[in-house]
Parts: structure tokens; sequence; C-alpha cells
């Protein structure tokens, strides 16, 4: 690739996770993006790959793998390529044998400033080496714990097994891209951008490090122009649905540092202007009220896993859109960054749940460390996001329930309490709303609800795991809903999108069937029946979704 200048720093992000203690995201960490001065080159593709099966798994730092090729390594078994996917807990990475990072954690993005390590020799290949380790400890995100089994009679030398407390398959491997790109050496670092709302007018209020910022509409037409950081309103925001309503924030950062040279930098982000609201009964985005009927969604489908791909998102988007949904919740951790771009663009509101068993967290005093990092992780990655977010942490129950605007409620009455009795459901869900909202007077939404269901599994009456029972589960949620949500119920997010892979259990038929669509992206009839609610919510409440009248193409 082509380096502009002799000015250019050249930097590694590994978006496949981060949970960092290394390297802060203070600084700021902006998605990378092609521009005049910065270039971006995909490092994604067919990996050498060496699993490390010693009995203590550390042969591969022991005998120093990342100091040649893989494939020059022995006494490991075989070196194959690989495209694979991972939720790893541990990351060390090192460039032309040198460590240049290492991380705990996962789902969130890492860098490294490697312009040192690959010019020494430009005429060499570069040589990247990432060493994983999927193992989940209670000091990990999300959290498990290893169970060794020392009963020679029932278990080899050296059998353990890997214990988890949540519900989704623990893949490992690099299930993001690796990118390599370019800044300047004075570049912008981090851009805040925060907006309100009134009537007819935007407001933007920025504070960043740049001597000229020019805002553009979507249309990426100049909208208006100021210099300096500060307050610039417009009056035109015609197309600013309740979740939508992009601009192209251009940001550029010039300095001189001679009389001949000059470092710039120009930086593009989607930014969007919205104010979000919260009253003992509403959730008011640019005060307007907004009722949240969407789904929970796992990154898993057949062959990739939680590999990232664009046929599959795009896919997936079109489906949400086919349901008339306008928001979902990402489960049970922080999603790829491409995806919630994806929602930028649709106008799709996000619950940004984190990665976290919070039963295993809590003490008396506050959420435990890893948490209020994550916390803080996620929210400088998504504070310039153009939609509207809520972060969920999901954590002890009602122990959290005093310090959040909003309730977040998951129940699964006639599924896992009184299974079969679907005459429950209207006595039970209309209780958890009383109870909950007579004690915190907070608005309250049904974050989790649903049944499993075997595609094509039919029986009358309705019976478990056939359609016709998660249907009639589904119908009589939704009479309660209607009821509640005239007070102070604000959403409803079935759970699940589609069905995905979990650990093995004799409860999971190769995985969590709850989804309205199979992991392959074929309707259930449940499908049917949310589309059918979901459109009528959105033209009961004139919330018709964004991209119906103003798609935001960024």
């Amino acid at each position: 690739m082509s380096v502009p200048g002799s000015f250019a720093v050249l930097r590694v992000l590994w978006l496949l996770s981060v949970f960092g203690t290394v390297l802060p995201l203070d600084g700021g960490m902006l998605f990378p993006r092609e521009s005049t001065s910065r270039e971006v080159k995909e490092l994604n593709g067919l990996w050498d790959f060496r699993p490390d099966g010693s009995p203590n798994r550390n042969e591969g730092f022991e005998k120093a793998w990342h100091k040649r090729r893989l494939a020059e390594v022995s006494g490991s078994g075989d070196c194959f390529k690989t495209v694979t996917q991972f939720s790893h807990a541990l990351n060390v990475s090192w460039v032309n044998g040198e460590k240049v990072t290492e991380h705990e954690g996962g789902h969130l993005p890492f860098e490294a400033e490697i312009s040192s390590l690959i010019r020494r020799d430009p005429t060499k290949p570069c040589r990247i080496t990432i060493a994983v380790n999927n193992t989940l400890t209670l000091e990990t995100l999300p959290p498990g714990t290893i169970q060794y089994m020392n009963d020679r009679t029932r278990y080899p030398d050296g059998f353990f097994v890997q214990n988890i407390d949540f519900d989704f398959f623990n893949y490992a491997g690099i299930h993001r891209p690796v990118l390599l790109y370019t800044t300047p050496k004075v570049y912008v670092d981090d851009i805040i951008v925060e907006t309100n709302f009134m009537d007819n007018t935007g407001k933007f209020i920025s504070n960043f490090l740049t001597s000229t910022k020019e805002y553009l509409d979507s249309s990426l037409h100049l909208l208006l122009s100021t210099t300096g950081s500060g307050i610039t309103t417009t009056t035109d925001i015609n197309h600013f649905a309740p979740a939508n309503g992009c601009y192209i924030l251009e940001t550029k950062e010039e300095r001189d540092i001679s009389e001949t040279s000059t470092y710039e930098d120009l930086y593009t982000l989607p930014v969007g202007i919205r104010t979000v609201n919260v009253t003992k009964t509403q959730f008011l985005i640019n005060n307007k009220p907004f009722y949240f009927h969407g789904v929970n969604k796992h990154e898993d489908s057949d062959i990739r896993g939680k590999g990232l791909d664009w046929p599959l998102i795009v896919k997936d988007f079109n489906l949400i859109k086919w349901l008339g949904a306008n928001s979902f919740r990402t489960s049970h951790y922080p999603y790829a960054e491409e995806i919630l771009q994806m929602c930028d663009r649709h106008g799709i509101v996000v619950i940004d749940e984190l990665s976290l068993n919070a039963s295993l967290y809590i003490n008396v005093n506050n959420i435990c460390f890893p948490c209020r990092t994550l916390i803080k992780h996620t929210k400088a990655l998504d504070h310039t996001r153009p939609v509207t977010y809520i972060t969920d942490s999901n954590y002890a129950r009602d122990k959290g329930a005093p310090f959040v605007d909003v309730v977040c409620v998951n129940s699964y009455f006639s599924w896992y309490h009184d299974p079969g009795h679907l005459e429950v459901i209207p006595i039970q869900l209309n209780a958890q709303f009383e109870n909950w909202y007579g004690k915190y007077k907070k608005p309250i939404i049904q974050s989790e609800y649903g049944a499993d269901a075997l595609p094509g599994l039919h029986m009358d009456p309705p019976m478990m795991f056939t359609e016709e029972y998660q249907n009639a589960l589904l119908q009589s949620y939704h009479d309660v809903f209607d009821q509640k949500r005239k007070q102070y119920v604000i959403g409803e997010l079935i759970w699940n999108f589609a069905d995905f892979m979990t650990a093995q259990a004799i409860h999971r038929v190769v995985g969590n069937k709850k989804g309205i669509f199979t992991r392959q992206r074929q309707p259930k009839a449940a499908a049917f029946i949310l589309r059918r609610r979901y459109w009528r919510l959105a033209n009961e409440t004139w919330r018709l979704p964004p991209w119906t009248k103003y798609p935001c193409s960024l």
C-alpha cells in the first residue's frame, strides 16, 4: 500500500475484540475511514493457525512461536489456514516478532501503532501474529469457570470442562476485521458532538481539535459551515424522524510545521440530531413518545458462526424492515461497529446490552471493575451514533433498577415457569408489570420473552416446541402489552430474531430455537404474527420506521 508522504503514522486496528487494559480509550478510537489524508487496508482473509495442545497450553509462549512463521513451528499438530470466529478472553499481538499490545475481554476494538516495526526493512514482508485464549473465568467477559475432573475412573488425565452461565456458543478465533490504517502525525483523535432539538431547529454542540468544520446533509451536500468549536444551529431538519436524521460531519485538522510543510487530517463522521428524555411513563425521542417494537439478536449463523458476514447482515436488516421493527437489542455483548453503522443507515434504535452475567459480578457497594470499564468503553465507542441507543447492563435483577431511567424486564412465563400452562400468562405478566412499576415508577421495556419452536412441528391443541405453541404464547403476551402500553410499558422485544447455536445441553436441540426465523433466516409462523403486529403499532402511533420515509445513505 502507498503511504501519503513522510508524515504518516501506521496503526493496526483489531476490530475482533477488546477489553483494553494496555491501550485505554481515553484518547478516543474513531472507526477507520478513508479520506484524503487516511488510508485503510483490510488484513482479512486466510490466516495460518496452530492450536496449542500442550498440557499447560503455554508451549506457544515458551517456544516463541511468534518469532517465525507458524508453518515453521513443529511439535504441536498440523498448521492450516482458516477463517474462524472468536469470542476470546485473552489476546497478545506481535508484529514481526515484537510484542505490540495485549488485552483481556471480548467484543470491543483495540489498536496499536506499528510505524517503527514495519519500516525497518520495507522490502521484507510484515508478519502479524495473534495469540488468543478463549478460556473464561470470573474475571473475563463473558464470565465462566474451569472445572478439572480428577476422578481417573471416569475421566482421562488432564480432563477439564469450561463451565459457562450464558446461553450462546463460545466461539473461538478471529471473527471481526483486522485493519491497517494511516494518519498524519497530527490527526483528529476523537470527536465529541452533542445535539439538541426544539420545534424545527436542531443544534450541534461540538468539541474537537479542528480549525475548520463543515456539516453536510445526508445527500452529501454542504449544509452549513463554521470555524472553531462551538454551537451551530440549522432549521433544515424536516427529515428528522425520531430514530434517524443523519448528517455527515466533516472534520479537518490543519497544522503548519514550517513555511513549506503542513499536516492535514480529514475525518468524516455520521452524526444525528436527536434528544432523549424519559418521564415516569414515556420514552421521548426529539420530544415525541417512542414505543420500542423489535427483536433481540445474536451474531450467529451457519458456517460463519460469529464471523462478520456482510451478505448475512444485509439479509438480517431486510428482514427487520420486513417485520416493521424499529429497534433491536444486542445480546449479550457489544456488536461489531459495522452492524451499528447499519442501524444508523436504516434508523433502527439500539439497546446496547453489555457482555456480562451480573449475578457473578455484583458486590454490595458497586458494579465490578470489569462492568464499569466495559460501560465506559461501550459509551466511548457509541457516543456519536446518529441513532438513539440505550446501554443495558442487565445486572443483578432489581439491584440495578434504582440507578437506571428505564427498567428492562426478561420473563418466560409458560416456558421456564409453569411450562405448558398458557392460561397463567395474563395473570403473571400483569402482576410483573404492576410490581415493577409500583416499586420504581419508571417506564418498562419487556426486553425478552418467547418460546422455542421447531420449524415444521405442528400440533393441536398447542404443545410446547410446536409453532402453534409459540404463536399462542406470543399472542397472550401481546394482549397484556396492549393494556400496559397505554400506561407505562414502552416497548417489547421478542426473544429471538433467529435460532442460534448454544452449548450442548439436554434442553437444547442443536441450539436455541426461540427464533421467529430459523438459523437459515426462513420464517416460522410467529414471524407473520410479529409482522402484522409491528406494522399495526407503527401506524397506530404514527411512528413509521424512519427508513420508510427518510433513508440515510452514508
